[in-house]
Parts: C-alpha cells; sequence; structure tokens
C-alpha cells in the first residue's frame, strides 16, 4: 500500500488532540519509589494511530544510489502503480524534466514517485538500511530529493543509537526514546507544514542512521515506551507536546531554551536552571584551550554570508552578554576591514564548529593570530536533558520518568497511542 498522508495520518481534529491535551487522564503507573511524585497518564478520549515521520535523507542531489532487498512497488503521486519487481539492484537514481531514473530505465512522473518494499523488503540509499518507504521528489528539474517516510516507532528506533553510547543504561535509553518521540511529533505537527519533510536526519533534527544501525537495547526502550510523549501547561491551562531539547552534556546547569530558539508560548519545562551533578562522567564536563586561527573564524563566517568577501582575520571578539546561567549569549565580531557584526553565541559555535567550541560556557581570549576557547563546561546547547546526566542519575538508580521530571520540571508524560 502506497504511504500517502492524508491515508495515514490522523485527521485534523486528532492532530489538534495531541497538540493541546487536555489532562483529563486515567492513571496509567506510578514508578515504585517515585523521587518525583509524578504519574504517567493516557487521555482516554484521545485515538491517534502512530503518526508516519517524514525524514530527508538526501536532497538537492544530482544522483543517489539507491537498491532495495526484496520485492517492491512504486507508485506516482496520484496513487498509481507504475512499476514493481523481485528486487533493485544498487543503482543510481536521477532526474530529467519528465522522469525519474534507475540505473537505465526511467519512469515519468510530474512530481515524485513512492518506492515501497514489501513484505521483509528493505530500502538501501548511500549503503545504509531503512525501514519504512522511500519518495522521491524531482526538484530543480534535474535533481533528486529523498525522503523516507517510516511509522514513528520504527524511526526511534534508527535514532537512539546515533544519539546515545551503546553502553547506557537501559533506563537512559527509555527516557532518550521519550524524547525523542515528542521532539519528533512537535517538529511534523508545528513547524514542517510547508516542507516536504518534518525532520532531517542530522544533528539539525535528530541523528537518524535508519535500520544499519539498530541494536536490541533501543528497540528495547522505544517498544518499553510506546506512544509516550512529554507534555507542558500553557499560561491559559492547556497542556500541550513541547520540542523536548537535548544535549550531550551541560556542564553542570541546564539553561534556557529562549536562547537557542524562539519559544513562541510560556513552558516551564525549559526555562532551564536546572541543576545537573552527574553529567561529570562526560569527558566534556571541563575542557579547555581550544584553539581557532582568526584566520579560520573569517572564512567560517564568509561562507555563511556573514561577513564580507574582503575580510581574511577577526581582529576582536568581544562577548556583549552571558545568559543567566553563564553561557555567552551574544558576541561581536570585528573584522580586520572593520566590519562588526554580533551575533548569538550559540550561533557562532555552531558555524566555526561544535567541536572546536564544544559550549558556549567558556571564554574567549585572543593569543597573536589565534583565539583561545578555555574555562569550558559542557558540550552542546545545554537545554532540556543532558544526556551524560541522564546517563549518570540512570546509574544511581533513576527510572527514565524520574530523570525527564528532573531536566524537564512541572512536566506531564502522556500515552497519546
Amino acid at each position: 500500500m502506497k504511504l500517502n498522508d492524508d491515508k495515514v495520518l490522523p485527521r485534523k481534529s486528532v492532530l489538534r488532540a495531541l497538540l493541546s491535551i487536555a489532562i483529563v487522564c486515567v492513571v496509567l503507573f506510578l514508578p515504585v519509589g517515585c523521587r518525583f511524585a509524578k504519574k504517567v497518564t493516557v487521555a482516554p478520549t484521545i485515538k491517534v494511530p502512530q503518526p508516519v515521520i517524514r525524514v530527508k535523507l538526501k536532497g538537492n542531489a544530482e544522483r543517489i544510489l539507491l537498491g532495495i532487498d526484496g520485492a517492491f512497488e512504486i507508485y506516482d503521486s496520484k496513487s498509481q502503480l507504475i512499476a514493481h519487481g523481485n528486487r533493485l539492484k544498487a543503482c543510481y537514481c536521477s532526474a530529467s524534466d519528465d522522469r525519474i531514473v534507475f540505473g537505465k530505465k526511467g519512469i515519468f512522473v510530474s512530481d515524485y514517485c513512492d518506492i515501497v518494499p514489501k513484505e521483509n523488503g528493505v530500502l538501501r540509499l548511500e549503503h545504509k538500511y531503512y525501514r519504512g518507504s522511500l519518495r522521491i521528489y524531482k526538484v530543480n528539474g534535474s535533481q533528486i530529493l529523498a525522503v523516507n517516510h517510516v511509522p514513528i516507532e520504527d524511526y526511534l528506533k534508527g535514532v537512539l543509537p546515533g544519539e546515545l553510547p551503546s553502553r547506557f543504561e537501559s533506563e537512559t535509553f527509555k527516557a532518550q526514546a521519550i524524547c525523542a518521540r515528542t521532539f519528533a511529533l512537535y517538529e511534523k505537527y508545528t513547524l514542517r507544514h510547508s516542507r516536504k519533510w518534518d525532520v532531517l536526519a542530522t544533528e539539525a533534527s535528530q541523528v537518524y542512521l535508519g535500520k544499519s544501525v539498530e541494536i536490541s537495547k533501543a528497540n528495547r526502550a522505544v517498544d518499553s515506551t510506546r506512544g509516550i510523549v512529554l507534555t507542558g501547561q500553557l499560561p491559559n491551562g492547556k497542556w500541550k507536546i513541547f520540542p523536548t531539547y537535548y544535549s550531550s552534556t551541560c556542564g553542570g546547569r541546564t539553561q534556557s531554551a529562549s536562547s537557542i530558539a524562539n519559544i513562541s508560548y510560556s513552558i516551564k519545562p525549559l526555562r532551564g536552571g536546572v541543576k545537573c551533578d552527574t553529567c561529570n562522567i562526560s569527558p566534556y564536563y571541563r575542557w579547555t584551550n581550544r584553539k581557532i586561527s582568526s584566520h579560520k573564524i573569517a572564512e567560517a563566517l564568509k561562507s555563511r554570508g556573514i561577513l564580507g568577501a574582503d575580510a581574511s582575520s577577526i581582529e576582536a571578539i568581544e562577548i556583549l552578554k552571558r545568559t543567566p546561567f553563564g553561557r555567552i549569549g551574544r558576541l561581536a565580531i570585528i573584522s580586520d576591514t572593520g566590519e562588526r557584526v554580533v551575533l548569538k553565541g550559540e550561533r557562532f559555535r555552531l558555524i566555526i564548529g561544535s567541536r572546536v567550541m564544544p559550549s558556549t560556557w567558556c571564554d574567549i581570549i585572543k593569543e597573536g593570530q589565534e583565539y583561545l576557547l578555555t574555562h569550558g563546561r559542557g558540550l552542546g546547547h545545554g537545554v532540556g536533558m543532558c544526556q551524560y546526566g541522564a546517563e549518570g542519575l540512570a546509574r544511581k538508580g533513576y527510572t527514565a520518568l524520574e530523570i525527564l521530571y528532573h531536566y524537564y520540571p512541572e512536566s506531564k508524560a502522556v500515552r497519546v497511542y
């Protein structure tokens, strides 16, 4: 059966129910010895089928390497079966004015086609395996956009191994599963309506590596938390899913989501300031003496169109503001041409490299033609759940829900399907 959004997704009224959940609930279970006295609940009036997540795997590209192990069918944008076979050998897929070409065989399409594996068929894209189906768009006349349409629970099984080390505790994996599920649904139903995908397969959304990386520990965590999401209460009293940001290592205290995103509503679980004593097991809990040349900073800023083409080095970096929790909120950058630009600290970090500048909780000192990043704490933006901190709590015996209620204060877990 073709994955058609109109057929597999909930009705609009149900989507509104998922986004704004009135907690008139039935108790599902209460963790034994719960330190935060919270309950997982289920809203009995909400019957949401398992959503399908659209993941952008590649594009816009001149061609992609594609194959299918097992039987498959191909449908056009009008749900008409246009091709089928017992196996698709690895071939390059490309596009021309009126067709999508698989190897040497072209299929006439006006917009896109859906490749749907049958039974035990599995997609292969650029040497990785994926569950679900693949929608291939013909864009800009001769380019390809590849989007994996996959049930969210299968999607999560390809996310967790890319987000957590396999040695982490089972409760950490469960907490991550709930975070990742909530984040993906928030992205799907609030931010991506005008796009052909809901999430990216990279750190820009969540790392998604498909079926190739699945491990039993992650799969069990997904299955045991099926349909559970986190919700927060709005000023009007309604409960709503929210973007459950998370990062590797907060360095000792989380920060507010307002420092990295424009949150359109006040949501208590994302206000930050949560003390974290357990991420000291991370190699990035404290770091120092990272260097980057003035020239490389200038080149990185020019590549983003932030500095003019004539700039060749950076004369000064001034920290203008720190967040209430110590991180660089805004900084000014002055080039050798006298140009001055102001950036958010987190944007600057991502531009010069997240491993060059692991976090914005640090000092920046100029040394000749280099900049020294020192007195650093943490890895990542520090909003929401701290993954190493969660692992530290799990090692102390905390449950997944206790971990989540610690990092997202005043949130509630709800099973929505």
